[in-house]
C-alpha cells in the first residue's frame, strides 16, 4: 500500500468523523430528526428501578417492555415531553401507578418503587424477634431515677448518682439527654461525665405527660415536651422550636431524614441534601398524607429510608416518600390492630400487635 493510497483513507476517515460527530453529539443531548415534519425534537426518557423483577411496564396502556430479571431496572427512551401514565403490574402483586412528567433532555428516574405481594402474608414473630423489640421499646438500662430525682447509675453492688432535680432522661448514643426540674435541657458525656447545659427553649413540663427524645446518626436529636411541641436540637448544639401538636417523630436509618407525626397528617423535613431525584435541599418540609381518621402510630421502613408506614383504626398503610406525580398508599393489613413497630435491627419487617399476639410481615 503506498503513501497516497494511505493518505486517502486517513482523510477519509477523517470526515466521516466530523460528519457524523455532530450527529452523534447530537443524538446524546437528547435530539432526534422527525423526517415526517423535518425538523430535530429533544426527547427525554424514564428510568424505573424496583427490586421486585419482571414487572410490565406499561405508558398511557401500553405495554413497553419487562423490567430486568437481575437488576430490576428498566429505560425507556426516545420519549416526547410531556406527562405519561406510568404503570407497574405483575402477577400476584398489587399494581403500581403514577402520572410522569418527561421533560426534553433528561431522564425522569423512579429508584425506590415497591410492589407489594397481593394478598399480603402474615406470620407470628419469632421469640428473638419479640425479644429485640421489648428491649428497644423498654429498654434495661443501668441509669434510672429515684423517688428524689436523681439520675442514677445503678450496678449489682452500688448506685451512683450523676445529677440532681431531673424530670426526664434519654440515651443518645455515647451520651445521655436530660430536662430538669427548671426546663434546661443538658447532656451528660458517658466517658468523661461532663454536664453540658444546652439552653431553655420553654418547655412545657407535666408529670401525666412524659418527655419523648429521638437522635439520629448524625448527632442530632428531636425533643417532644409535654404539650406536644417538637423542638430541634441540630449537630452544632443549636436548640429551637419547631412544630406543636406532634405524637411521634422518627429519624430514617441515616439520619437524613425526620419523620413528624401528628394527629391527622404525617410531614418529612430533610436534615440533608437529597442528591438523588427530586433533589430536596436541606430544610425542606414536605407534607407526606393528610388523612380525616386519627394516626395512632407511623415509622420507617427501614429497608429503603423512602417509604414510610402507619397505623390507623381502619388499617395499617405504607406509603412513598418521592411524590411527584401522586404517591401510591397500598393498605397492608385491614381492620383494628394493636401496634405497630419498626427496627433497625430487622430493616425489611414490619411488626404489628393484634389480640396480644405481635405479628410481622417480611418483604
Amino acid at each position: 500500500m503506498d503513501i497516497r493510497f494511505r493518505r486517502k483513507i486517513f482523510y477519509l476517515l477523517v470526515a466521516v468523523f466530523l460528519l457524523l460527530s455532530p450527529l452523534l453529539i447530537t443524538y446524546s443531548l437528547g435530539y432526534t430528526f422527525d423526517f415526517s415534519n423535518r425538523r430535530l425534537d429533544r426527547l427525554g426518557g424514564i428510568f424505573i428501578k424496583s427490586e421486585t423483577s419482571r414487572l410490565g411496564v406499561f405508558l398511557n396502556n401500553s405495554f413497553q417492555k419487562e423490567t430486568s430479571f437481575l437488576s430490576g431496572g428498566a429505560l425507556l427512551t426516545g420519549l416526547e415531553p410531556g406527562e405519561y401514565l406510568l404503570r407497574l403490574d405483575r402477577a400476584g402483586f398489587q399494581s403500581w401507578s403514577r402520572t410522569v412528567k418527561v421533560d426534553p433532555g433528561l431522564v425522569t428516574e423512579l429508584r425506590d418503587v415497591i410492589l407489594f405481594p397481593n394478598p399480603v402474608v402474615e406470620s407470628a414473630a419469632t421469640a428473638e424477634e419479640k425479644s429485640v423489640l421489648a428491649n428497644l421499646f423498654s429498654p434495661s438500662l443501668p441509669y434510672q431515677l429515684d423517688s428524689q430525682n436523681n439520675l442514677i447509675q445503678k450496678t449489682a453492688i452500688s448506685s451512683k448518682i450523676l445529677v440532681s432535680n431531673v424530670k426526664y432522661f434519654a440515651m443518645a448514643g455515647e451520651k445521655i439527654l436530660l430536662v430538669d426540674g427548671n426546663g434546661f435541657l443538658a447532656r451528660i458525656n458517658l466517658q468523661d461525665g461532663s454536664i453540658q447545659t444546652i439552653g431553655r427553649p420553654g418547655f412545657v413540663l407535666n408529670d401525666k405527660i412524659p418527655f419523648r427524645f429521638m437522635s439520629s446518626a448524625r448527632g442530632e436529636a428531636a425533643v417532644i415536651d409535654s404539650a406536644e411541641g417538637l423542638y430541634m436540637l441540630d449537630s452544632a448544639d443549636k436548640l429551637y422550636p419547631l412544630h406543636g401538636g406532634v405524637i411521634q417523630v422518627a429519624y430514617d436509618m441515616e439520619g437524613n431524614k425526620l419523620l413528624i407525626v401528628s394527629k391527622n397528617s404525617m410531614e418529612v423535613l430533610w436534615r440533608a441534601d437529597n442528591t438523588k431525584q427530586p433533589f430536596q435541599t436541606k430544610g425542606t418540609r414536605e407534607l407526606i398524607l393528610k388523612t380525616s381518621t386519627p394516626i395512632l402510630d407511623a415509622g420507617w421502613f427501614y429497608h429503603d429510608n423512602a417509604h414510610v408506614i402507619l397505623r390507623t383504626l381502619e388499617g395499617i398503610f405504607i406509603t412513598e416518600l418521592d411524590g411527584r406525580g401522586g404517591r401510591n398508599t397500598t393498605e397492608l393489613i385491614t381492620g383494628k390492630t394493636d401496634s405497630l413497630k419498626t427496627s433497625l435491627d430487622f430493616p425489611d419487617k414490619i411488626f404489628f400487635g393484634r389480640d396480644k399476639k405481635i405479628y410481622k410481615l417480611e418483604f
